[in-house]
């Protein structure tokens, strides 16, 4: 399967690594990258136009390195450098002299090079999860990322979450910090009806897109997560949290976001409102209740209410999707980012892991799906992936998942033998939440049917679990 243009910006071009340089330009290439380390930054944009290659949108006289480099990126599209220290350009460039590993993607994920398509040291980002995130070099010394919006957004949520998240990552003590990209008091902004911050560049993909490119199995993805949450137990969930900040618990936020929905106009989300009415649903073939029925169940359960709300009161992330996780495969090194400050919990974070491996968040989140309905019934509804092969890889991810969590148990969850019904019912209504945010802000109203549907679909498998294990009074 081809590469979608955001998992090619961080995984590189999958074309085999070839021999462009004879003997001679090898020998100049060689002295050329001694130019570009003597000048002594390790943050540039090497733009390699064959005519005239540009760094830092400067023109400069490196036509070997611009010559290997044009063997791979499209014409007009820059490569993004940002190493600890400059020398580190040197293997870089013998990884693709020599031909040390089969593709361009590998050498450029090994050396966390990335491309963007432009020859701007100042460039908005492809997908994410607000609008307005940009890359820049600042002083031509470091590439810093801005994450900014207006007050006026569109969404009551959004501004109110970007500040919040700003603070959070840069008021987190020493120990919990080196896990984010670093953001400074100074760098949270709130001014002229904008919110937001600025935080340090972390030139790694996602999980997300590690798995979608095929970058890493099943297994070493769940081996990932393993390490990661090993980091979060011993680092941050340990932290007690300020007893005066509450959760926003997802009951209320439901009630909050499924009123939005139905408040919008008439041709807004015309479908899911209608699916929200149904009193039932056919979604894959099978029966379920209806949206209304089901969340009542639940809301008017005071045994599940209090089941929603977790026995811990730790700092967390609070959105631990594999799109908010960035990893470097080949050191292990990562990196959170997008938190929600208002989840203070590490089951919050264990559900949302669960919303990536068990909903498949990112086939939906990139448009990998699409739903067919029953042309007499609009509500029935399949919902087809593009990628079967990737689908069943997302579920091999989550079953190896819940097995790493079963395995730790007396660990992770000490004296809460209702830790695997919290998880489940906490994932389900994670889905139902996340409806009016796709609807709304991102104007995707099949993505928001989608969340929704897994919603029902999650919560059903819930309730099928306590006919077997039923939640104690």
């Amino acid at each position: 399967m081809a590469l979608s243009k955001y998992e090619r910006d961080f995984c590189g071009p999958s074309e085999r690594a070839k021999r462009v340089l004879n003997d001679e330009e090898t020998i100049a290439c060689r002295s050329e990258v001694m130019r570009v380390i003597d000048v002594g930054s390790p943050h540039f944009l090497f733009t390699p136009n064959e005519q005239e290659p540009l760094v830092n949108g400067k023109p400069v006289q490196l036509p070997n390195l611009a010559k290997l480099f044009a063997s791979f990126v499209p014409f007009g599209q820059s490569l993004v450098f940002a190493f600890k220290n400059v020398a580190e350009f040197a293997p870089l460039i013998e990884d693709l002299l020599e031909q040390r590993w089969p593709t361009y993607g590998e050498v450029l994920l090994r050396h966390s090079v990335r491309i963007v398509p432009c020859a701007e040291t100042e460039y908005q980002l492809s997908g994410g999860s607000f609008a307005g995130v940009r890359l820049s070099l600042v002083d031509e010394q470091r590439w810093e990322i801005s994450k900014m919006i207006r007050r006026d957004f569109g969404d009551v949520d959004a501004d109110v979450r970007l500040l919040a998240e700003g603070k959070f990552i840069s008021n987190l003590p020493p120990q919990a910090a080196r896990l984010f990209p670093k953001v400074r008091p100074e760098d949270v902004i709130e001014e002229n009806g904008k919110v937001g911050y600025r935080m340090e560049y972390c030139p790694f993909p996602t999980i997300a897109e590690l798995v979608l490119a095929g970058h890493i199995t099943p297994e070493q993805t769940v081996e990932f997560l393993a390490g990661i949450y090993d980091a979060m137990f011993t680092r941050v969930y340990c932290i007690p949290e300020d007893g005066g900040k509450k959760d926003d618990d997802y009951f209320s936020r439901i009630d909050r976001r499924m009123e939005r929905v139905l408040a919008t106009p008439d041709h807004v989300g015309q479908r899911l409102k209608t699916l929200l009415r149904a009193e039932e649903l056919t979604i894959d073939g099978k029966k379920y209740p209806g949206f209304r029925s089901l969340y009542e169940r639940l809301s008017q359960n005071d045994n599940y209410r209090k089941l929603v709300l977790p026995p811990d009161h730790c700092v967390a992330h609070g959105d631990m999707i594999l799109e908010d996780i960035l990893l470097q495969p080949y050191s292990a090194e990562f990196r959170l980012i997008d938190p929600n400050s208002r989840s203070h919990s590490r089951y919050y974070d264990l559900a949302k892991t669960f919303l990536s491996l068990a909903t498949k968040y990112e086939l939906f989140y990139f448009e990998r799906f699409s739903l067919e309905y029953e042309k007499q019934d609009p509500t029935d509804i399949n919902i087809v992936f593009d990628d079967p092969e990737m689908a069943e890889t997302y579920d091999e991810m989550c079953e190896n998942f819940w097995s790493f969590l079963e395995k730790h148990a007396g660990q992770f969850f000490k004296e809460e033998p209702e830790w695997k019904d919290r998880l489940m019912l906490l994932n389900g209504l994670q889905n139902l939440a996340i409806v009016m945010f796709h609807l709304i802000r991102h104007n995707r109203e099949d993505r928001a049917i989608a969340f929704l549907l897994m919603g029902i679909k999650q919560l059903s498998s819930f309730f099928k679990a306590q006919n077997r294990n039923p939640v104690q009074p």
